[in-house]
């Protein structure tokens, strides 16, 4: 309703600073927090500016840049309320008085000062705050009594020591936990210079030398006997191939004797044919 509702007359104002007022009562426990709630009170204090063709503020719907519907014109810095309450009759008239006026400053800046203290635990209090003391600097104090000025005064005070208090702490990214490198175990090689030789019994050097001599003579032995095997199946390949060789010449020749024979017969037959 906050967020949509045009605010034109006393009514619309009246309607929505009871809506506030609810808001308030209901919120100060769960310390919910309602943008549409701030900036409607930021709003009543942006139609207290004066307005000109120049100097103009920008300010959320449903509210309009050029709206002076608060701007207060008669002179009450002399006197003084009995009470800044709104009444029930301010919900059916639909024309501002100056007194009006003065009621609806005093119980905005009154509510924003509920909010204010009521979002202390919000980290983002004095972002949400800038648009109101933005329009509350702006707002002449000359015309009004000695208690709105007051109150205005108080909460300048309170929303700058609030600023002054705020310490903004830098986002840092997580910190990684280093990673462990990766040990290993030190390979030690011994270095030798020259041959080593073991200290050994003549039987068992002369053992080891003949078995040293047997594994060289294994190994080439092994290796004739693969070449050996290598070189039969080459002869053997060459042997088939030129068996079939010959085999296919061999056919070659039956069927050419074959097919002179049938042309002979055939000859044969028709010299008969012809003799009948």
């Amino acid at each position: 309703m906050l967020n949509k509702c045009k605010v034109q007359n006393k009514r619309d104002i009246s309607y929505g600073l009871f809506l506030v007022t609810l808001v308030a009562e209901y919120t100060v426990l769960s310390k919910r927090y309602l943008p549409a709630v701030v900036n409607f009170l930021s709003g009543l204090l942006h139609m207290a500016i004066p307005k000109s063709g120049v100097r103009l503020f920008k300010i959320i719907p449903p509210f309009k840049s050029t709206s002076s519907l608060l701007v207060l014109l008669k002179d009450y810095n002399s006197e003084s309320f009995n009470s800044y309450s709104l009444d029930s009759r301010d919900l059916l008239n639909n024309e501002i008085e100056e007194d009006y006026k003065v009621r609806v400053l005093y119980n905005s800046l009154k509510l924003l000062q509920n909010f204010y203290s009521n979002f202390a635990e919000l980290s983002s209090r004095i972002e949400i705050f800038n648009l109101p003391e933005k329009f509350l600097n702006k707002i002449p104090t000359t015309n009004y009594p000695k208690e709105v000025k007051e109150l205005m005064e108080d909460f300048r005070k309170t929303l700058k020591q609030g600023k002054t208090d705020c310490k903004l702490e830098y986002v840092f990214m997580e910190a990684k936990k280093p990673k462990a490198l990766r040990l290993y175990e030190p390979k030690i090689q011994e270095v030798y210079e020259g041959k080593k030789f073991k200290v050994q019994s003549k039987a068992k050097a002369e053992r080891d030398k003949l078995l040293h001599k047997l594994k060289k003579e294994t190994k080439g032995a092994l290796r004739e006997i693969r070449r050996d095997r290598a070189f039969l199946g080459r002869v053997k390949v060459q042997e088939k191939i030129q068996s079939d060789k010959e085999r296919h010449e061999k056919v070659k020749r039956i069927y050419a004797e074959a097919a002179m024979q049938q042309n002979e017969l055939k000859e044969l037959d028709r010299k008969k044919k012809k003799k009948k």
